[in-house]
């Protein structure tokens, strides 16, 4: 096996022996009760590791592979139907077979069978559950424990998906040739089989290299519905022994997604409860003639993500009975054929043919757009034929696809409107970017984009709330648009992941977060943070819960974040304790962020000179703290900024005028400290307050009040080690913070004591600063948040 046995053709892995995977969005069940099989909403966009070489971690580039952009919990599912001739396809979670629940193998087994088999499996969408059933693949981030790898092996190192194909030999693949030529003879080809995928350009697969540190996203379980997985009809010495092609699928943030590519990841899943109340339909599928495989000891104690990341907030609605579309049979009741849509069942020709239609509706998005469909549905013999918008493997022998056929609604043409799905930061009103299925250069940004700018209503000279104002993502210009009353002393911002919320802090003695909906500028409220003067706030990836910082209290908090974006009330507050740093009273909480697995936050502590490390319960919203890490005596630190490859931290200390790298073990969620590095502010008075790391861990930013600089360095050894290249004078008097737009392309700093914010453009090569005009006045500007 070769790195060049696999290949990729568009967004479809073909692995030696005609075997074609692709991946499927689709609608995420709940975790109760067992489901009909779910639709197709499209394919995820899958890229080669080996086209990025400059943006992806190291380990990614030793191990090879491809990659594809998945939200945090979102559901997938495999799809077969494209596969040329038979083969053993063997489908990892990680490093843990989805079939058997064992360790991942190099040689197919059968006790337990630990692959499944082609072409007679048409799709998977789950771990095997047994009885007819399995358990959704549902993505969530390593760390926490969630993924079936680390709920089965007790360690998340691998995360993602492993595949691995095994042909037939010679002799069973010749005979199985014969017997296809003698049935099209008969019948006519049987469409929606398919053929070898078409060459492309090679997809390197490689081997297991050493365990590396966690990766972003692996699979976990969400509900269970109605599924078999089959039982290997053929000789085992029938297969080859040893794989003929392998390749390991990464799986990887939206923003990571923007960060590596460019490319703009595809918009946020569909409403589901939205999809059924459209009539849109849901599949059942029963193959009469197959038999199906018990479950796997291994996988039936694996729990639900549920239990990692609470209760679904995305509202349910069963489908009824008459959405439900079978495929092929019917549980308990022999599939008969019908007039032009025969696709009666010759179990002697079980492997001369595909036994199956090809699943599933894909059910395509236009850009924020109504889908049309139509079509004729012969419920009795349980398949249709029609009209079909997909690319890919058409219906067989005329049957329902839940690939490309977008649903008949009383056999006639329709229009259902649904709530388009809100892709990251976008402005309401825009196109939902689609997903590519080529690659491509990064696209060019264009169109103004929202700025957002933070403020003290109380101190003289200050704004009256939120400024409100538009950037061209190409000059840089900046123009103002109007102020967001309402909301007291704002002096940091931070937006929801999906772009539809924005949250405040209200820096006062009773301190406060504040949620304002972007849409029409509705505050939708305020929660206490139980603590005085909060001064900084950040979401959890998983768009479930805000964390604020209380600077005059010494306190960290927690609020739950609801479907609409409103808070909830608070569900912790520690605040915190130990000897203060010299010169100081007492903890100061300046910082409170997530760590790159998700599980576990962290909170600079300037008064006590220290960063606190918390396991976040995702379900309740509690935080335990598992680690303390200190700076020298009298350091200050005030911010932290992680590397994209999530093994180093970097830390700007306020009071000594230093930043230091830090190790960070994204098992144990710990931070440790390097040594204090100079700022480049030279003799002078300086307080070191932002630091900012570029999207692909080349270059950091340090935004320097009192030498009014913003200092650059160069990223070295995978992070592990910061070299200062320059300073660049910040055209403005005391940068508190900084930030970049989302593409990464240029650097706001808001300067607070000349009420100004200063735009750069940033050099992706060498990283240099370019300021871009003059700055933009903004009253005690002291936040801009670009998105």
């Amino acid at each position: 096996m070769t790195d060049t046995a696999v290949r990729i053709d568009g967004n479809t892995l073909g692995l030696p022996g005609g075997v074609a995977v692709r991946f499927i969005r689709t609608l995420r069940l709940p975790e109760t009760g067992t489901h009909p099989l779910p639709p197709g909403l499209g394919e995820f966009p899958v890229r080669r590791v080996a086209d990025h070489p400059d943006t992806v971690p190291e380990r990614w580039r030793a191990r090879g592979g491809v990659m594809l952009p998945v939200y945090l919990r979102e559901a997938m599912w495999l799809d077969f139907s494209g596969s040329a001739e038979p083969a053993a396809l063997q489908v990892g979670v990680g490093k843990v077979c989805a079939v058997s629940g064992r360790p991942w193998s190099d040689r197919l087994s059968r006790k337990p069978q630990n692959y499944v088999v082609l072409p007679r499996q048409p799709w998977l969408d789950g771990i095997n559950s047994g009885s007819g059933t399995v358990r959704q693949f549902v993505a969530v981030p390593l760390g926490l424990g969630a993924t079936v790898e680390g709920q089965v092996t007790g360690e998340q190192v691998w995360g993602g998906i492993q595949l691995q194909s095994f042909p037939l030999r010679a002799e069973p693949l010749a005979a199985w040739r014969r017997a296809q030529r003698t049935l099209r003879r008969r019948s006519g080809p049987a469409a929606g089989y398919g053929a070898a995928p078409p060459a492309a350009a090679p997809a390197p697969g490689a081997g297991p290299a050493a365990p590396p540190r966690a990766a972003a996203m692996g699979l976990g379980v969400g509900g269970s519905m109605r599924q078999e997985v089959y039982r290997d009809e053929r000789p085992a010495r029938d297969w080859t022994d040893e794989p003929a092609g392998r390749v390991f699928v990464h799986l990887v943030t939206p923003p990571q997604w923007h960060r590596i590519t460019g490319e703009a990841p595809p918009p946020s899943p569909v409403d589901r409860a939205a999809y059924t109340r459209a009539g849109l339909p849901w599949y059942d599928y029963y193959d009469e003639d197959a038999e199906d495989l018990p479950a796997a000891d291994e996988l039936a104690a694996v729990k639900p993500v549920g239990d990692w990341l609470g209760t679904d907030p995305a509202p349910w609605q069963p489908p009824t009975d008459g959405q439900v579309v079978p495929l092929k049979n019917t549980p308990g009741a022999p599939h008969r054929g019908a007039g032009n849509c025969a696709n009666g069942h010759d179990p002697a020709a079980a492997e001369q043919r595909p036994p199956h239609p090809t699943r599933r509706s894909r059910y395509v998005l236009p850009s924020r757009g109504a889908p049309r469909h139509g079509g004729c549905h012969d419920r009795s013999s349980g398949h249709s034929e029609g009209a079909g918008m997909g690319s890919g493997a058409e219906a067989t022998s005329g049957g329902w696809s839940r690939r490309r056929f977008v649903g008949a609604l009383a056999g006639g043409a329709a229009t259902v409107a649904l709530p388009a799905p809100a892709a990251p930061r976008a402005e309401p009103g825009q196109p939902a970017p689609a997903p590519a299925t080529e690659p491509r250069r990064p696209a060019e940004p264009s169109g103004p984009r929202p700025l957002y700018l933070g403020t003290y209503t109380s101190a003289e000279g200050g704004g009256t709330g939120i400024g409100l104002a538009r950037y061209d993502p190409a000059t840089g210009a900046v123009t103002g648009s109007g102020t967001l009353t309402g909301v007291a002393d704002p002096s940091y911002l931070a937006a929801h992941p999906d772009g539809r919320t924005l949250y405040a802090v209200d820096e006062r003695a009773n301190g406060a977060v504040t949620a304002v909906r972007r849409a029409d500028r509705r505050i939708l409220g305020s929660r206490g943070t139980g603590g005085a003067a909060p001064c900084h706030l950040s979401v959890h990836p998983s768009g479930r819960w805000l964390l604020s910082a209380n600077y005059g209290s010494g306190s960290v908090a927690v609020h739950p974040i609801d479907a609409s974006g409103a808070l909830g009330e608070r569900t912790a507050l520690v605040t915190h304790s130990g000897p203060p740093g010299p010169g100081q009273q007492g903890p100061r909480a300046h910082q409170f962020v997530t760590g790159p697995d998700g599980g576990h936050v962290l909170a600079v502590d300037l008064g006590t000179d220290s960063v606190h490390s918390y396991r976040l319960d995702l379900t309740r919203g509690t935080l335990a703290e598992v680690g303390r890490a200190h700076t020298r005596p009298g350091a200050g630190p005030r911010h932290l900024a992680f590397h994209p490859g999530g093994r180093f931290a970097y830390l700007a200390n306020e009071v000594d005028d230093t930043v230091a790298v830090c190790a960070y073990d994204a098992d144990t969620g710990r931070l440790r400290i390097g040594a204090p590095q100079s700022t480049g502010s030279g003799a002078g008075t300086n307080y070191p307050a932002q630091i900012l790391v570029t999207a692909d861990g080349a270059f950091a930013y340090l935004a320097n009040r009192g030498h009014n600089s913003l200092a650059r360095y160069a990223v070295e050894a995978d992070g592990a080690r910061l070299r200062l290249l320059d300073t660049v004078p910040v055209a403005g008097d005391f940068p508190r913070q900084i930030a970049f737009s989302p593409d990464g392309r240029l650097l706001f700093a808001a300067n607070q004591r000349s009420g100004t914010v200063s735009v750069f453009h940033v050099d992706a090569a060498d990283g240099g600063l370019r300021l871009a005009g003059e700055p933009f006045a903004s009253p005690v500007a002291v936040c801009a948040l670009p998105l």
